[in-house]
């Protein structure tokens, strides 16, 4: 799967090289790169053979303006970038693909050393090649200097001439150490292998971010792990990498890796290391790359150009993991400018084709030998080209042909169609062409059995339910009786919405990539989407809850709890207020245990030109405001009979001053106090706050109801917007899930009636279990201005009953701003209200699931509000919910509330 990924292509936009002024001779002394090692420590290296000129050649001035590397270029500097390959075994520079790569190699546009054997003399280096020749013994003396304290690596000194070739990949990452002079005067250095064709490198490696340190086309796999890529990493030429592994956090686990007898794959991920998963990680190279760029010392680059870094590599195709027909295919053609093109079949630019399994094919070889020279190269990777590696679906005489014919050949006009045969004659295209037809005809098949689903869900719960509910009961749950049928859709649904974007993903048009991108992303998020609201009503069920004076034993109205109804109001005509009022004091629930507050924050207004902090002498009232006195006024003396008049007391504080639990934020001018009561009503307050220029909007208003206005022996606060008429049970129904008994019966004895247990004196106590309950939104204004369509889905049953009915079962039911009620101590427990976030309800919720207070959804008509009027005010509405829930994301990842 790793090597799958690997492949993926991503077009990347090319540019111009830069300019490089020097020859690699001895650098001036003011030059950026390694810190000078002693001499013992670093590799002298006696034999060196570079081109006949003896100097490296200059880049090409660049008409672009953005910089190659983006490189702190200093004056004398080389270049951006120096490329290191290490070889020891001769073999490796008698493989055709040795001399394709020199030949790529002179027009990559970086300069390149070869350390370790010597190159053949009969093998031209082209100038900008330089070979550096040095001993394996001498490579351990250095090393042992560097971590070893001089003492022979035993492992690494044991390693004969056929297993060097694969310990070099734990001397590439130290390659800075051992080659400090060699390196030294330029801006980056990398490490490449040499069975691989190099485009223009330099034109792919424009880092987007100029302080990053190192750069890796492997970045996008995106597990954490893969930062290191063997066939090709750069890093910056900067003592903080260059001797990042000499560091006491690495040193040790370096030396571990040197005394191993075998490579372990250092300079990628340590697969090879042994021990489990993670001591495998934690020996390589990319573990010390993730470690310092955590810790802030070095920045990984997290750039994979305009789309994406992409190289050729044929591991899936040729080492017998894949069975795609069509795996890969590169040329390879040197542009008028004398650089490196790299083309894919789609035609798109590649940094590079790496063939680590196709040049030890013998027709490669063969081929490659005779078309070396040749203005272009072509290379074809794929699934059964090599008779050792066929694939089942390939006749195995079709692809040893293939592979005389085609491979490594010269330019070949347009694309290579495919090859490849099924034994009966029928195509593969045909063949991929009728699985897509079923899968499609599978898809919509399933689209449509849960649409089927979707116009049963609301009639899977008994009628009425239970009428009867046994001692001690507050509520009876019935679970949906198609949730097993949902959840056998459901799991369907999550693998074939995989699969379908895998389908979409594999088949995605490499020759537009952003709109591929694009198109993926967005079928992508709506499979997401769908697949977790299917999986979040899993378990559907419907809750009757026993009212409070219908229990069993019976629950004294004495001992019912204190009740504060809090109404949040700002702008809003105050004639709105009347009817939740009127509705409100005809509530079935005893008024001594009753209080209703208007939270009103167009109470107050602060005074044109006043400074300086907040005092009451600063606010003076709207005229919003004393509609609202007057609307509460009025609405209380129509309840009352003649002679009986309703009393008044007004108090203006601050909040410390009214409560020790005030908070003066919420209300930073003070607040003001009006109380009305009259004969057999409930106590009546509105509350308007002195704001301060941070006001934190709903949730401000509502933490100084909670925090400044509360009555102090108020167990509960139920919160309704202000549009909201309860029905006369709405109390009672809500209230009931937060209770049980404090001492109940065993089921033995309710069943032998023991009636010294059943009829003695039972109370009902508060479960400390239950933070708050939600009921429905329901409007009465839907039909009166969209008809029966409701085209703006206002009434929106899937998010008020479908989706709570789910999250009921594992107590998880969120708030959404209204018909709820709070149990007090589990709302300061948890701070109360959140402040800064536009969806203040839905954070609020979430912080009370996290400190372990569940919820539960009362599903049940008992508050009927209106909706938006206008599309205007459903589309503000809606875009509100949409930030607000961004909000709750990006804090999440640590970023704060800001909304204020």
């Amino acid at each position: 799967m790793i090597r799958r990924l690997m492949v993926a292509s991503f077009t990347l936009t090319s540019i111009s090289a830069a300019s490089s002024t020097s020859s690699p001779g001895e650098p001036p002394p003011d030059q950026v790169g390694s810190a000078e090692c002693d001499g013992a420590s670093m590799l002298s290296l006696t034999k060196i053979r570079k081109t006949s000129s003896q100097t490296m050649p200059q880049f090409a001035t660049s008409s672009s303006p953005a910089s190659l590397v983006k490189a702190n270029v200093t004056q004398g500097s080389k270049g951006p970038l120096v490329l290191i390959s290490w070889i020891f075994g001769p073999d490796y520079m008698k493989q055709p693909s040795f001399r394709q790569f020199l030949m790529s190699a002179e027009g990559c546009g970086a300069d390149v050393i070869i350390a370790g054997e010597a190159v053949p003399k009969e093998v031209r280096l082209p100038a900008n090649v330089a070979n550096y020749v040095v001993s394996w013994d001498e490579v351990a003396g250095a090393l042992e200097q560097h971590f070893n304290d001089r003492r022979p690596l035993s492992g690494f000194r044991q390693v004969g001439p056929g297993g060097r070739g694969y310990v070099i990949s734990e001397l590439r990452p130290l390659s800075a150490l051992l080659l400090a002079k060699q390196i030294k005067g330029y801006d980056w250095w990398g490490w490449v292998d040499v069975d691989m064709w190099l485009g223009d490198v330099t034109a792919f490696l424009r880092l987007q971010d100029a302080d990053s340190d190192f750069w890796s086309p492997v970045l996008y796999l995106r597990d954490g792990h893969k930062l290191s890529l063997g066939p090709f990493s750069i890093m910056r030429n900067v003592p903080k990498m260059n001797e990042l592994l000499e560091q006491p956090a690495y040193r040790s686990m370096v030396k571990a890796v040197l005394e191993q007898p075998e490579g372990v794959n250092f300079d990628e991920w340590g697969e090879n290391y042994g021990g489990n998963a993670r001591a495998r990680f934690n020996h390589s190279f990319s573990y010390a790359l993730q470690h310092a760029n955590q810790s802030g010392s070095i920045k990984v680059s997290n750039w994979l150009g305009d789309l994406g870094a992409q190289f050729g590599w044929d591991g899936h195709c040729c080492s017998g993991e894949g069975v795609d027909p069509e795996c890969g295919f590169c040329r390879l053609d040197m542009a008028a400018n004398g650089r490196s093109r790299i083309r894919s079949k789609d035609g798109a630019e590649l940094l590079f084709c790496h063939m680590q399994y196709g040049k030890q094919s013998p027709n490669f070889q063969k081929s490659c030998s005779a078309s070396f020279g040749r203005p272009a190269l072509t290379y074809t990777f794929r699934d059964g080209v090599y008779p050792a590696h066929a694939g089942p679906l390939a006749s195995a005489a079709n692809a040893s042909a293939f592979a005389q014919t085609h491979a490594c050949s010269g330019y070949i006009p347009g694309y290579l169609e495919p090859q490849l045969v099924h034994g009966g004659g029928v195509s593969l295209t045909l063949i991929t062409l009728m699985g897509d037809i079923v899968f499609a005809m599978l898809f919509v098949l399933l689209v449509v059995g849960l649409s089927r689903l979707a116009k049963m869900i609301n009639k899977d719960f008994p009628k009425g339910g239970a009428k009867h509910f046994a001692y001690g009961e507050t509520d009876v749950v019935y679970p949906s009786a198609f949730n097993l049928l949902h959840q056998v859709l459901t799991i369907a649904m999550a693998v074939t919405g995989v699969a379908y974007f895998a389908y979409m993903w594999t088949r995605r048009r490499h020759d537009q990539p952003i709109l591929a991108l694009l198109i993926c992303f967005g079928e992508g998020f709506c499979v997401f989407v769908a697949v977790v609201t299917r999986f979040q009503m899993w378990h559907r069920q419907r809750r009757n809850i026993c009212r409070l004076g219908r229990l069993t034993p019976g629950f004294p109205k004495e001992e019912w709890p204190k009740v504060e109804l809090l109404w949040t109001h700002y702008s809003e005509p105050p004639e709105l207020s009347r009817d939740p009022l009127e509705y409100t004091l005809n509530m079935d629930y005893p008024p001594e245990k009753l209080v209703l507050t208007i939270g009103d924050d167009g109470y107050y207004v602060r005074k044109p030109g006043t400074t300086g902090p907040p005092s009451p002498d600063q606010y003076q009232v709207t005229e919003t405001g004393l509609e609202m006195e007057q609307m509460i006024r009025d609405t209380l003396r129509d309840r009352l009979k003649p002679g009986e008049e309703v009393t008044e007391i007004r108090k203006t504080v601050q909040a410390k001053e009214h409560r020790k639990d005030g908070r003066p934020e919420g209300a930073p001018g003070g607040l003001t106090i009006i109380e009305f009561r009259g004969p057999g009503l409930p106590l009546v307050k509105l509350s308007g706050r002195m704001k301060g220029e941070v006001t934190y909007s709903r949730a401000g208003n509502i933490e100084n109801g909670v925090w400044n206005t509360l009555e102090t022996d108020a167990q509960f606060m139920a919160l309704l917007d202000v549009d909201m008429k309860p029905e006369p049970e709405f109390m009672q129904t809500m209230l009931a899930p937060f209770f049980q008994l404090a001492d109940p019966p065993g089921a033995a004895e309710v069943a032998q009636e023991d009636t010294t247990k059943v009829n003695a004196p039972a109370k009902w106590v508060p479960s400390w279990k239950v933070g708050w309950t939600s009921s429905p939104q329901f409007f009465d204004n839907i039909e009166s201005i969209y008809g029966t369509e409701d085209p703006l889905n206002q009434a929106n049953k899937l998010y008020w009953q479908i989706y709570p009915a789910g999250s009921d079962r594992e107590g998880l039911v969120h708030f959404w701003g209204t018909n709820a009620i709070f149990f007090v101590p589990a709302l300061k427990d948890s701070g109360g209200f959140v402040y800064g976030c536009i969806t203040e309800d839905n954070a609020t919720s979430y912080a009370m699931h996290q400190m372990g207070w569940s919820s539960v959804f009362v599903n049940e008509r008992l508050a009927i509000g209106l909706s938006r009027e206008s599309v205007t005010e459903s589309l503000d509405q809606r875009k509100r919910w949409l930030m607000g829930n961004i909000q709750q994301l990006m804090a999440g990842w640590g970023v704060p509330f800001m909304h204020k």
